[in-house]
């Protein structure tokens, strides 16, 4: 009888793919990261049959990790501006929280390896921030719901960068890059 997989061994394998992936993109190879969780090579085989299946359960598991920090403190009868401004900086305690995570999946978010159904079923978990910038953005505005998210994306990358650069001011570039979102959305 064939022993119980380690729900620790399979956490080990994910945070050391996150590392990998962030340091070295998508082409690490397995070995490298069984050597990093600490694990012999072929174990990894185990938790996961394919290095795809591994960074399909490394992109969901981080998008519904980003998913559930947004939406955790919302304050659901707030008005928009304040329901956004929560998710917002949840999102962006989170990266500056997670470097690895957030930099795995910039990495995972434009491989050819992450399939469509699991791209699919992540989207769902962030379909609350998706109606909320629907929300922001009202009934006139031309701008896709793509573009606002891709907006958001790239804003949240770029304030978080100057927060880690300089944490001395790093509330002052939070602030700054949520006005700037606000406004791109009107």
């Amino acid at each position: 009888m064939a022993r119980p997989l380690s729900e620790k061994k399979r956490k080990a394998l994910l945070k050391a793919a996150a590392d990998a992936i962030a340091a070295e993109g998508v082409g690490v190879s397995t070995s490298r990261i069984a050597k990093e969780a600490g694990v012999a090579a072929g174990s990894l085989f185990l938790y996961f049959p394919t290095k795809d299946d591994l960074l399909n359960h490394l992109y969901s598991t981080i998008k519904q990790e980003i998913a559930e920090s947004m939406l955790a403190n919302c304050p659901h009868e707030a008005d928009v501006s304040q329901r956004m401004r929560s998710v917002w900086t949840a999102y962006l305690k989170w990266g500056v929280a997670n470097p690895s995570k957030r930099l795995a999946m910039s990495q995972l978010s434009v491989s050819h390896r992450i399939t469509r159904k699991v791209r699919d079923e992540s989207m769902e978990l962030l379909r609350e921030v998706e109606a909320l910038l629907k929300e922001c953005l009202g009934f006139r505005s031309s701008m896709s719901i793509s573009f606002a998210v891709g907006l958001m994306t790239a804003l949240t990358e770029m304030t978080i960068g100057f927060m880690t650069s300089d944490k001395k001011r790093a509330s002052k570039y939070a602030e700054m890059g949520f006005v700037a979102f606000m406004k791109a959305l009107s």
